[in-house]
């Protein structure tokens, strides 16, 4: 398991935290609907940016499980 799991959920709540009304207003979503929609979209954005950072990468299988599937989405587009 990811050992700075915390800090990557910890920084895409900063992110919705100074997001949220614009996402709300574009998805037309009330608050919780909207919240769950940015984690669904745009989690992962968070996750490479924090992830491709981390000290501990070599040695994560969440983030190599990632760069797997990083890797099939890119070849996906062909």
């Amino acid at each position: 398991m990811c050992k700075h799991i915390n800090e990557t959920i910890n920084e895409t709540f900063n992110i919705l935290e100074r997001h949220i009304d614009e996402h709300m207003y574009y998805t037309k979503k009330d608050r919780q609907s909207a919240s769950q929609d940015f984690f669904d979209k745009y989690y992962f954005i968070v996750r490479e940016a924090y992830c491709d950072k981390c000290e501990d990468n070599s040695n994560c299988i969440e983030y190599q499980d990632y760069l797997k599937y990083h890797e099939w989405n890119e070849n996906r587009k062909i």
